[in-house]
């Protein structure tokens, strides 16, 4: 496998493109989508872009620009879905966030001194946001095109970086993903691991399970999952846990649980090593 450049960007504010992902037609085309147009890890810019490759990723179009709300659009994930369809996810944070005083005072010592002024500005801007420009959480958009044109956004009630998948053999779309922003007023469901599925190419999608808590976490420090099949059909999930009571914010270890019944349950998660920094 080479390693080839998709994208950089060195002359503008904008040098910060994160958390890509990338998927293949049937024709052996790749898309990659990232979140790019940022200053930092945490900025209140951010969109959502495209690249394309004709050649197996050795050669990448332009950044096409598929999503840029008044948000920080973050966390592109892209499926394909076969004869010209595909999906892409991404989520939003809320401006209540980005101005509360600890949030905001993160982001500027994060931000160079170049730039500090400019993001500071922007920041000041969130307050006067109208209702219809402070639309955060998790979304969908889905393309029947190639990615030519893409639908409204469609508002899921989890998010993940890597967003749906398409299973291999069943050929489900389901999407594994951290409740975030959704409205839910269940307390049992907030902050959960939960599994959704979508039947219509992902305009609608209907909830299948919740993924447990490993032990000695509570549901707020489980982030990030992401899932895949198994040759024989097992569902995997992997989840990103952050430091179980008593051990530094830097430590994290990934577990995995999987399923024998297509998501209707799940097993006790398993630890595979801690990650980051050693208690």
């Amino acid at each position: 496998m080479e390693n080839n450049l998709v994208y950089r960007s060195t002359e503008s504010f904008f040098k910060y493109q994160a958390w890509p992902s990338v998927c293949v037609d049937e024709d052996g085309v790749l898309y990659a989508v990232c979140s790019g147009h940022r200053i930092s890890h945490v900025c209140p810019f951010g969109m959502n872009l495209m690249f394309v490759s004709y050649d197996g990723g050795k050669v990448w179009s332009s950044p096409i620009i598929i999503n840029d709300s008044w948000l920080d659009d973050r966390d592109c994930g892209i499926c394909y879905l076969g004869n010209g369809k595909m999906i892409m996810s991404y989520f939003c944070h809320p401006t209540e966030l980005y101005t509360e005083s600890n949030m905001s005072n993160s982001i500027m010592k994060m931000t160079d001194d170049y730039s500090r002024d400019f993001v500071g500005a922007t920041l000041g801007t969130y307050p006067s946001f109208t209702e219809s420009m402070n639309k955060s959480g998790s979304f969908v958009r889905i393309s029947d095109n190639k990615g030519m044109t893409w639908s409204a956004p469609v508002k899921l009630p989890v998010s993940a970086p890597h967003g749906p998948v398409l299973t291999a053999g069943s050929k489900r779309l389901l999407y594994l993903g951290k409740e975030m922003y959704s409205g839910i007023t269940d307390e049992n469901k907030k902050d959960q691991i939960m599994l959704y599925e979508s039947t219509n190419g992902g305009f609608d999608w209907e909830y299948v399970s919740t993924v447990p808590i490993p032990e000695g976490y509570n549901a707020n420090q489980i982030h990030e999952p992401h899932l895949t099949e198994l040759p024989g059909g097992e569902l995997l999930a992997a989840l990103r846990c952050h430091c179980p009571n008593g051990v530094p914010y830097k430590t994290f270890t990934i577990y995995l649980s999987t399923s024998r019944d297509g998501g209707k349950t799940w097993s006790k998660p398993v630890a595979t090593g801690i990650c980051g920094s050693p208690p």
